[in-house]
Order: structure tokens, then C-alpha cells, then sequence
């Protein structure tokens, strides 16, 4: 059975689940690669409801969040240069109950009308999370380089950098 999934701009009032959906993905993704105390630190530094507040309202900037019915599925983040001919895709995450139901794809799709057919997007991911390598990679991205301090967030995590040229 298929859900019905929303997709809509992030509002004040998710902040809270939008942080929970992201700690328990973390942990469901990243404790086997890290451990849950890393992942914990993480966390608690980068999914907190005052952190993600920041991103409500950033220009050129859109912050989704994916409903199915009352339960928030998935988010997205993603913020356009200012010339407008790349953008970076900083998060795009589906909580795990509702993976593999096509949120992520509709999460995507919507990040890709809002960067634009002209737009280069460029992205990071963990070179582990192959789950997440193999869905960029079904929506036009390709492994363009690497790097160690993923989110330039100072966590030290080694990222493979993905880009999807412009259409």
C-alpha cells in the first residue's frame, strides 16, 4: 500500500519533529558506520530545533518537509548560489519507517524545480551510506570528489561529493 505524501515548506512548529525524525535516521543510518555515542554528539550539535531554525527563511534557500497524513516522513534543505547556477543539497533525509515508499523521490524532484534546469547541485555523502549513493546516483548525480569535514562542521566525517550537472 502506498502512502500519500505532502510535500510543503518546513514551518516553525516542525522544528521539534523535524529534529527527532533526524536523530532517530541518524541513529537507524549511521550508528553501524560511527557508533550511537558519535552519532548522539552529532545530534546534539547539529539537529537541534534552535540549529535547524536557522535555515527557516535563509535566502535563496528552501527547507521541505515531506507529511504523510499527521507524521512527518522526510526533509530536505537545499540553498542556490547566488548567481543561481549551482546550488547545494545540505540534507535530505527520510525517516526510516517510510523508506523505500517513494518520499525520497518526491523530496528530490522537488529540490530539482526549485534549483532549476540550469543549476549544477552539488551534495555530500557518507562514501558508506551506499543506500544513498545508489539513489543519487538513479537521479542524475555522480561522484565528482571527496573531502574530510563533512558540512565543513568540524566532525571530522570523510564525505564523497556528488554532483548532478544541469540538465
Amino acid at each position: 500500500m502506498s502512502e500519500v505524501i505532502t510535500i510543503r515548506a518546513c514551518e516553525v512548529e516542525d522544528l521539534p519533529v523535524v529534529s527527532r525524525l533526524l536523530c532517530e535516521t541518524w541513529h537507524a543510518t549511521y550508528d553501524p558506520i560511527y557508533g550511537a555515542e558519535k552519532v548522539d554528539a552529532i545530534n546534539a550539535q547539529w539537529h537541534t530545533p534552535s540549529m535547524l531554525a536557522g535555515r527557516l527563511g535563509a535566502p535563496r534557500s528552501l527547507f521541505l518537509v515531506a507529511q504523510s497524513g499527521e507524521a512527518l516522513a522526510g526533509m530536505a534543505f537545499i540553498r542556490v548560489s547566488e548567481d543561481v547556477r549551482s546550488a547545494t543539497l545540505h540534507q535530505l533525509y527520510v525517516h526510516p519507517a517510510h523508506q523505500r515508499l517513494g518520499v525520497g523521490k518526491k523530496l528530490i524532484d522537488r529540490v530539482l524545480v526549485h534549483a532549476g534546469p540550469h543549476c549544477r547541485l552539488v551534495l555530500e555523502v557518507e562514501p558508506e551510506n551506499l543506500r544513498a549513493i545508489a539513489f543519487y546516483e538513479a537521479h542524475g548525480f555522480r561522484i565528482t570528489g571527496d573531502g574530510v569535514d563533512c558540512g565543513n562542521m568540524g566532525a571530522g566525517i570523510a564525505y564523497l561529493e556528488m554532483t548532478r550537472a544541469e540538465a
